[in-house]
């Protein structure tokens, strides 16, 4: 035990004294994860300690932790070029091979944290070794079908991804199984630099689609909320905002499903032209009104009235003939049924395809005068 503080410590007369003493010391365990003194050794950059351990026993090097990661997988994950080069120079096999979940050295790599400019040259330096010593694991996936790329878009590692673009370009046209690209995992949760970075490797990238839901970039920004991302990306294409996924979805749809995408809902709706975006329908006849509607988004539908002609969007019927206010009715959206009757009160009267107007059965709409225009009206229902 008291090799591996020294090693954490970076004490390295004291671990030389301790492995004089115990030579066995260096196959010590720590920790729930079961760490070997050469892993945190490696974890901290503490080289002159690790050519000690491996000195005392050089098979300390094969020593896995408890998520049967090596030395150099330890090294790797807390970006230690130093340690890396060191361990790469003991054994040059050991650096295409996994750790227990099928995470190679350069997904940890690419995902370690930085800490100001030093750290993200030392991200770049540990991912150019080990694209040095095994060029072709730029184009290896984990068990989702990612590459090490994938891991740096979504982390938004700009030292992470300008090396590994720089190391393999053509792992930005990489899908991974569910058919996404980088790209896509910038755009979802990355950096506006790592997003950056990635469409001017690949302009074309902007629109590229995922699997079957044919979702391009700008649909991952809004669904997630990147309002970064989702100013890069219209900033690079005004055009996209009104782009409609496989089911027709644009943006917009996604946007306006939460009053917390208030941001990105603005920033679609003044890209498009008259904020036409508000007006595009989705395979089920649905405008970013009728999703606003069911959600009970009351912000995000006067956002989307101020920005284009509310009428057509509180009148306009869906592939059922239903208005917004019936989603707001059936889903028991009170805040956005308000809004709706303030701005389009007549949506009271208009019957969806089985012959149904808005239910009165809100709550807290004692006010509004439910029982005279909004009671169920199928003509067979009070027979």
């Amino acid at each position: 035990m008291l090799l591996l503080a020294a090693a954490a410590l970076g004490n390295a007369c004291a671990a030389q004294l301790l492995l004089l003493l115990q030579r066995d010391a260096a196959a010590a365990r720590g920790g729930a994860a079961a760490v070997a003194p050469l892993h945190l050794a490696a974890e901290e950059g503490h080289t002159a300690i690790m050519r000690a351990i491996l000195s005392a026993m050089p098979t300390a090097m094969d020593l896995r932790s408890g998520t049967d990661s090596s030395a150099l997988h330890h090294a790797a994950m807390t970006a230690q070029p130093a340690a890396v080069r060191l361990l790469l120079k003991v054994a040059p096999a050991a650096v295409a091979q996994p750790s227990l979940v099928g995470v190679l050295l350069l997904h940890m790599a690419a995902v370690a944290k930085v800490d100001g400019a030093e750290d993200e040259e030392a991200v770049g330096e540990t991912i150019r070794l080990l694209l040095e010593a095994a060029p072709e694991t730029a184009l290896a996936g984990d068990q989702d079908g990612e590459l090490a790329l994938h891991w740096a878009a979504l982390s938004g590692s700009e030292a992470a991804v300008r090396a590994l673009l720089k190391g393999a370009p053509a792992a930005a046209l990489e899908a991974n199984c569910s058919g996404m690209l980088p790209v896509h995992k910038a755009a979802a949760g990355g950096t506006p630099a790592a997003l950056r970075l990635l469409l001017d490797a690949q302009p074309d990238s902007i629109t590229a689609t995922d699997g079957d839901e044919g979702q391009q970039p700008i649909h991952w920004a809004a669904k997630h909320g990147n309002t970064a991302a989702v100013a890069t990306l219209l900033a690079a294409r005004p055009g996209i905002a009104s782009a409609g996924d496989t089911d027709g979805g644009t943006a917009a749809h996604y946007a306006a499903s939460s009053d917390a995408k208030l941001p990105v809902l603005q920033l679609l709706l003044a890209a498009a032209p008259n904020g036409s975006c508000a007006l595009v329908r989705d395979a089920d006849g649905h405008l970013p009104a009728h999703v606003a509607a069911e959600m009970n988004c009351p912000a995000a539908l006067r956002c989307l009235f101020a920005s284009a002609p509310s009428g057509p969007q509180a009148l306009a019927t869906d592939n059922d003939d239903a208005v917004p206010l019936h989603l707001a009715a059936e889903h028991g959206s009170v805040a956005a049924a308000e809004v709706l009757l303030d701005v389009a009160p007549e949506a009271c009267h208009m019957r969806n395809s089985a012959g149904m107007a808005p239910s009165p059965l809100l709550p807290g709409m004692a006010r509004r005068p439910w029982s005279a225009c909004c009671w169920p009206l199928h003509p067979r229902q009070h027979l």
